[in-house]
């Protein structure tokens, strides 16, 4: 467990800022989805797995324009997408 005394401060659009020391730890990247809840007092934040927009799926997620879509749902949007371009 990492203990980080920092105080952080809430800004005006309602966002703080994560230390490094818990991002390095974390792994967390930019768009790494991070889930919160309320304890108590306390909240509690949480990595959160990144589920498929359309199909709810786990496997093979990538993010794109504030969306998260499977490997499966990508290969088949992208068949759509080519049957749609070669009929017009």
């Amino acid at each position: 467990m990492i203990s980080c005394r920092r105080v952080r401060y809430v800004d005006r659009l309602g966002r703080l800022t994560i230390p490094p020391e818990v991002r390095l730890a974390w792994n967390l990247r930019n768009g790494d989805p991070i889930g919160f809840t309320v304890e108590g007092d306390a909240i509690v934040a949480q990595r959160v797995s990144p589920r498929c927009m359309f199909c709810n799926g786990l496997e093979g997620t990538i993010y794109y324009r504030d969306w998260w879509i499977c490997a499966n749902c990508t290969h088949e949007l992208g068949q759509i997408l080519c049957r749609v371009a070669t009929t017009e």
